[in-house]
């Protein structure tokens, strides 16, 4: 996959990436934030659990897949995440042992990094993916402090992240290959 912001780019960009056999897949939007905005609601009622082993790393990715409509396989590489550095922490949330939302941060430095917030199709609106996020969020701080919070947000996900404090700023657009 390859993430362009387009106000960079030249303008025959799309002659180009179809030359590369890459394709439109989905515009992203840089977000930061250097304080949480309080909650909205009380947390959602989940079992929480870092992904420490294989198995919670991978319903991360089942998570994502499923809540993107994307293939299983695009995040098989999410069940070994644990292995990755040490450094970062996953979080999955568990409605009655069916793992339902996910978030996954990585401190950088004094900054902090968060990626893969996703929730299953069909259950939004709980407050799941606000939830994890929050507990994602507080593992990583324990680790390097308060500092700078940073993401890449989908269309379906700035509200959500706007409410927590986020300020919107550039638009990228994320290629796949054909």
């Amino acid at each position: 996959m390859l993430l362009m912001c387009p106000e960079w780019l030249p303008d025959n960009t799309e002659e180009i990436v179809k030359d590369e056999a890459l394709e439109f897949s989905m515009s992203m939007w840089g977000m930061a934030t250097d304080k949480l905005a309080p909650p909205r609601r009380d947390p959602a009622n989940l079992q929480m659990r870092v992904a420490l082993e294989e198995a919670t790393g991978s319903d991360i990715g089942t998570i994502n897949a499923d809540a993107y409509e994307m293939p299983p396989e695009l995040f098989s590489v999410t069940g070994n995440m644990y292995r990755w550095s040490g450094e970062n922490f996953g979080i999955v949330g568990y409605d009655h042992g069916k793992a339902v939302s996910s978030a996954l941060t990585y401190p950088l430095d004094d900054e902090i990094y968060v990626a893969m917030v996703a929730t299953r199709r069909g259950l939004h609106g709980g407050g799941y993916a606000e939830t994890v996020m929050r507990r994602a969020i507080e593992e990583a701080q324990k680790k390097c402090g308060d500092g700078r919070l940073w993401l890449h947000a989908t269309e379906a996900g700035r509200p959500l992240y706007t409410s927590m404090g986020f300020t919107l700023g550039s638009e990228m657009r994320l290629y796949s290959f054909a």
